[in-house]
């Protein structure tokens, strides 16, 4: 084996590791990140059952403005509600009670759902 060829294998040895330090992901982050218990799903006016942020996030994409302002009004928002007293998010309940508008929310939602993941 000459120089060259052991630089490469040593630079893939290195590239081997390096792949395998990936930050974990914390116990907080990664419990907001699981599905609800069986008993504290999120139930949507119209069928609709969410588990975790991923499946809020889907739904908000595609919910209808009616199914969006039954949960989602000046006098309530169920979503934040659920996000703070069931996932254990205030932060992110507190940003979905500041938006107002389906896919504002679902985008705050995935950009959150990237930061928990990191």
């Amino acid at each position: 084996m000459d120089e060259l060829d052991l630089k490469r294998v040593k630079k893939m040895v290195a590239n081997k590791k390096d792949s395998g330090r990936r930050k974990k992901i914390s116990g907080r982050n990664k419990k907001m990140l699981a599905d609800a218990p069986e008993d504290k799903v999120f139930w949507v006016n119209g069928g609709a059952v969410l588990r975790n942020l991923a499946d809020l996030e889907k739904e908000l994409m595609s919910m209808s403005f009616e199914t969006f302002h039954y949960h989602v009004n000046p006098y309530k928002n169920d979503f934040a509600n659920w996000v703070n007293d069931v996932i254990g998010d205030s932060t992110l309940a507190k940003e979905l009670r500041k938006l107002k508008t389906r896919k504002s929310m679902a985008r705050y939602v995935k950009s959150r759902i990237k930061q928990l993941k990191k």
